[in-house]
């Protein structure tokens, strides 16, 4: 008698828990949602004014860094276009999402590959070598992956260079024929073998042509595009793997972002709506950087961010 008595004070114990557990998740739902609802009512239906110091600071100098990409790009007839959460950005506020800092744009492969080979030079020949790094973001791998274009600036904390704005350059492929039930799983297949053949020291051209092979890609238009396998939208990346028609994207259109026009997608709706399913709402997860806090303690900020802004915009003013 006591075993079962003991059984059922247990019993009534575990359900007053699960009852006040899942109160409290309600409540804390219930919270999330308002929040959202009132970040969709704030960001989307009002007129927000400018982004405080640091905050300003950075888009100003990814902005920048864009213009003189830009620049490196008509120099040299590239086409691109703006990208991920800078194109949402431009068609939702016209300006950066609220919360973000940096730039994102696309380049179809071939131009891609001449931009990497064009814009180290350039920034030498425009005397930028000691602010402007060009790099590839390594994986955790080691594996090199898309170009990053990073405006440095050395603040008084550890003496150290700080990200002050970038751009960061996603490739991307023109694919043939292609069976929707099957794509993920062949091209997850094939980025991870061009991945270990770059592990394994074979040269770079070699995996990529690789991966061209097993992907049914080519280099000459076809009527299908799909990101590159250094893109963000793959198997296992941050989005999800997106097939775009060509001709939503091509021609490229015009598009203002903070006052100034840029190239976009043909038909910008067609590419978000792939890209953020709902995109017209704040979501409950942002993804968003924390350059900010590598800033919040120096004293030389004002300084820094604007010696090399007016460097920069002297430069993209009078580039050649």
């Amino acid at each position: 008698m006591k075993k079962d008595t003991h059984n059922n004070d247990l019993q009534k114990e575990l359900e007053e828990l699960e009852a006040e557990f899942n109160a409290y998740k309600k409540e804390t739902v219930d919270f999330i949602d308002s929040s959202v609802y009132l970040l969709n009512t704030y960001y989307l239906d009002y007129e927000l004014n400018q982004p405080k110091f640091l905050l300003g600071h950075l888009q100003l100098m990814s902005i920048e860094v864009l213009n003189f990409v830009k620049n490196v790009c008509e120099k040299h007839d590239i086409e691109w276009w703006l990208d991920f959460g800078n194109l949402l950005g431009a068609f939702r506020h016209g300006k950066f999402i609220p919360w973000d800092e940096d730039m994102d744009i696309g380049m179809m492969r071939e131009d891609y590959d001449r931009f990497e080979n064009v814009i180290s030079h350039e920034v030498k020949d425009n005397g930028l070598d000691d602010l402007i790094e060009v790099k590839k973001r390594p994986f955790k791998s080691g594996i090199r992956k898309f170009i990053q274009v990073l405006a440095r600036g050395e603040v008084e904390i550890a003496n150290f260079k700080y990200i002050l704005g970038n751009v960061d350059i996603f490739p991307y492929d023109y694919i043939r024929e292609y069976d929707e039930n099957t794509l993920e799983e062949k091209y997850r297949a094939a980025k991870d073998k061009c991945m270990d053949l770059q592990k394994r020291n074979f040269i770079a051209n070699y995996a990529l042509d690789t991966f061209y092979e097993d992907m049914d890609l080519s280099w000459e238009p076809t009527d299908y595009i799909i990101p590159g396998w250094e893109n963000p939208c793959t198997p296992g990346s941050m989005y999800k793997l997106v097939v775009y028609e060509r001709e939503k994207i091509f021609p490229l259109n015009e598009i203002e972002f903070a006052g100034n026009s840029y190239p976009c997608p043909n038909e910008v709706d067609y590419y978000l709506d792939k890209l953020y399913p709902n995109y017209m709402k704040i979501p409950k997860n942002l993804r968003k950087h924390n350059r900010i806090g590598h800033f919040r303690h120096n004293k030389n900020n004002e300084e820094v961010f604007t010696n090399c802004y007016n460097r920069l915009r002297e430069i993209n003013a009078h580039f050649d």
